[in-house]
């Protein structure tokens, strides 16, 4: 709600305000979280797209929108990078 507070608030001001909302990405700290390769391949099997997202997709559809002239409209909107998951709830 912050972010669309923020959006509705600044937008005539020509601040765009939008959000990020990876899913589950191989890093690290997930590999650690899940303590084993059979955790990490369950958790690979439950997205719809069969694997775990990389840093750099997220990276990359975080960056893009907010540099490309025609995104100019977008506003309080919701990125949601989750290779599908909240596809299959």
């Amino acid at each position: 709600m912050l972010s669309k507070e923020l959006a509705h608030r600044f937008g005539r001001s020509y601040i765009r305000v939008n959000t990020v909302a990876p899913g589950s990405i191989d890093s690290p700290l997930l590999r650690r979280a899940l303590g084993s390769q059979e955790m990490f391949d369950r958790a690979a099997q439950r997205v719809p797209l069969g694997r775990l997202g990389k840093p750099e997709e997220v990276a990359l559809l975080s960056i893009v929108p907010a540099v490309r002239r025609g995104s100019a409209y977008i506003n309080g909107a919701t990125l949601v990078i989750d290779g599908g998951v909240l596809l299959s709830r």
